[in-house]
């Protein structure tokens, strides 16, 4: 395949290992908006941006709701961490999050339902009530980590924050909003 690129695209050969082999940038952060919570769970966004503030790629991610960040049954406080690329025993490829209060082993990974986590953020595609429990899901979870996987630098930063509704923020009051079925980036 790649002499069939070299010969018919007149590419070099550094330019298909790239394609096929994508380093990620040096300096990266994950942005998690949170942008929606009720008793069940907590729906957001995540960008994953370069060092020059680019969006490298984006998906939906998926939480408990605030119980106080109590261990098992709350989401993680909003606030600045550090992370490392990680290979879960369980998950497999995930991002390890690091110094949150009085919690550990706090993973970004794959999982479709608010079911499945104690405190991890989960990512996905899109929202869907997949299982017809009136709660919204993440799809294509498990390819949407590897690829968040993939493009994330070794260490990187993630910054939570709390964008939840308000009467200041009425952009974010529409439902409809959160089922956005944009493609990923990357």
């Amino acid at each position: 395949m790649r002499d069939f690129l070299l010969k018919k695209l007149h590419l070099t050969r550094s330019t298909i290992r790239a394609f096929f082999n994508p380093q990620p940038p040096t300096a990266m952060k994950i942005i998690i908006d949170r942008i929606a919570q009720n008793e069940t769970q907590t729906e957001g966004f995540l960008r994953l941006l370069t060092d020059d503030e680019t969006t490298r790629f984006h998906c939906k991610t998926l939480e408990l709701p605030w119980r106080n960040n109590e261990r098992d049954v709350s989401c993680i406080p909003a606030g600045r961490y550090q992370a490392l690329r990680h290979i879960s025993p369980r998950f497999g490829n995930s991002v390890w999050i690091q110094g949150v209060p009085g919690r550990t082993e706090i993973l970004i990974h794959y999982g479709n339902f608010y079911r499945n986590t104690l405190g991890c953020i989960l990512v996905g595609r899109d929202f869907s009530d997949i299982d017809g429990d009136g709660h919204l899901d993440v799809t294509f979870s498990r390819p949407t980590m590897n690829r968040l996987y993939d493009y994330c630098s070794n260490s990187v930063e993630v910054v939570v924050r709390n964008r939840f509704e308000t009467k200041d923020r009425p952009e974010i009051s529409n439902p409809e909003r959160l089922r956005d079925s944009s493609p990923l980036i990357g």
